[in-house]
């Protein structure tokens, strides 16, 4: 039965005196009310599976989409994984090209290195000329030295070889240098040996200490002197000559404060009968110092007078006052 027949039923009713009018209105709302209840209820169902259908469409749709990323991202890695691979097969080959030329480079260093190599032959003994020649032969680079400051013969070809140093530092035969190496090989003449002998014969001795400590022995003894050693200000200094004994002659000029705070500059001659390498040296009370005076010149023409063979009179005494070039009564 549909609602039409039901209508038909409840008009019947009404007509036959059963149903009054105000219930057959309530009756055809109740029979009217049911359809929209059911066409509610199909609405409803249309309504709910086209939204299941939409659900399902995008459903599909986003399972499609995701799939299609899945397979792009492995897609993505296994170009990505290719292309890491490629370059680390690439970084690996260039590391170990580079290691290789490397090892090749520093393999053929080392033979330059090694055919730079020489070993020094034994020339102590032999002339200058011969231990040049000997060592030039070798692609050394020599330079003649000789063993005594005061041998002015020592470089001489004739003169005889006592030492080699490479760099100042004492060498010997069988060690290993460098062609190219500079080698220095220190002569002593025959006339300073003669000389040496005559010397040793005499009684004569040289002062074994360098010039440099002889000046600062010098400059003790003077500053001992002064009114006010610690503002001395010392200026040109020189050890000036040395006798056959081992005593030096020594010029000292300084600058110092005197008794009233002045600044005056003083010009000194200095004897040191002895002077040892440590810095400790002996001097004649008294008679060691002279103090130079000259209106005429400057102090220091005195030293150059002197070094010409020109020796003043105040000079040779001040020389004699310190038995300069007498033998020692020790000796």
């Amino acid at each position: 039965m549909n609602k039409y027949d039901d209508l038909d039923k409840l008009l019947k009713l009404k007509e036959d005196g059963i149903l009054s009018e105000q219930e057959f209105e309530i009756e055809k709302k109740k029979v009217l009310g049911t359809e929209q209840k059911e066409i509610k209820s199909q609405n409803d169902k249309i309504k709910n599976e086209v939204q299941n259908s939409n659900e399902n469409i995008v459903r599909s749709y986003v399972e499609k989409i995701n799939k299609e990323k899945k397979l792009s991202n492995k897609k993505k890695f296994k170009i990505f994984a290719i292309i890491f691979a490629i370059t680390m097969i690439i970084i690996l080959s260039i590391a170990g090209i580079t290691s290789i030329v490397s090892n090749i480079n520093e393999n053929k260093k080392q033979e330059i290195e090694k055919s730079k190599e020489v070993v020094l032959p034994n020339v102590i003994g032999k002339t200058m000329a011969e231990a040049e020649e000997e060592l030039t032969k070798l692609e050394l680079n020599v330079e003649r030295c000789t063993n005594t400051t005061s041998d002015s013969d020592g470089k001489d070809s004739d003169s005889i070889v006592k030492q080699i140093t490479r760099d100042y530092s004492s060498t010997k035969e069988g060690e290993i240098v460098k062609k190219g190496d500079l080698i220095r090989i220190w002569g002593e003449s025959q006339k300073w040996r003669d000389k040496q002998q005559e010397r040793k014969e005499k009684g004569y001795k040289y002062c074994p200490a360098s010039n440099d400590t002889v000046i600062r022995c010098a400059q003790t003894l003077i500053s001992n002197q002064l009114k006010a050693p610690s503002t001395a200000i010392w200026g040109k200094s020189e050890k000036v000559d040395e006798d056959n004994y081992g005593r030096c002659l020594v010029y000292v000029s300084v600058e110092a404060q005197n008794s009233y705070g002045g600044l005056v500059k003083s010009d000194y001659l200095v004897i040191l009968q002895e002077v040892s390498t440590d810095g400790k040296f002996t001097y004649s009370p008294y008679a060691s110092t002279y103090t130079i005076t000259t209106f005429v010149s400057s102090p220091y023409s005195y030293i150059e007078d002197y070094k010409n063979g020109n020796i003043y009179p105040v000079i040779k005494t001040f020389l004699d006052n310190n038995e300069w070039n007498t033998r020692p009564k020790d000796v």
